[in-house]
C-alpha cells in the first residue's frame, strides 16, 4: 500500500475483518465498505468468504471500465468479466 502512495496512487482498503484500529495504525488508512464506487485497481489479497462471494456482476461494479481485478488468493479465477477488464492472477 505505501508502495502504491509513493507512486501517487489514491490507496482505499477494505477488509471485513480486518481491525479499523490496527488498519490505522500500520498505514494510516481508514478502512471503507468495498461495494461503493468503482477503481481502477481491485487487488484481492485475502480469501475472506465475503470476497470469495461474490458475483460476477458486483466483481464487475467495483472495477472501473479498462480498470484491472489483480486476484492475488485466486478466488475468481473462474468468473467471467467484462472484456474490458483486465484481470492478472496469481
Amino acid at each position: 500500500m505505501r508502495r502504491l502512495q509513493w507512486l501517487g496512487h489514491k490507496v482505499v482498503v477494505a477488509d471485513p475483518i480486518a481491525s479499523p484500529a490496527e488498519v490505522r495504525a500500520e498505514s494510516g488508512l481508514e478502512l471503507t465498505d468495498p461495494v461503493v464506487g468503482a477503481y481502477d485497481l481491485v487487488i484481492g489479497a485475502v480469501a475472506h468468504r465475503q470476497y470469495k462471494d461474490l458475483s460476477e456482476g458486483e466483481l464487475g461494479r467495483l472495477v472501473s471500465r479498462g480498470g484491472t481485478l489483480a486476484d492475488l488468493k485466486g478466488i475468481w479465477r473462474s468468473r467471467d468479466l467484462p472484456a474490458e477488464i483486465s484481470r492478472w492472477t496469481l
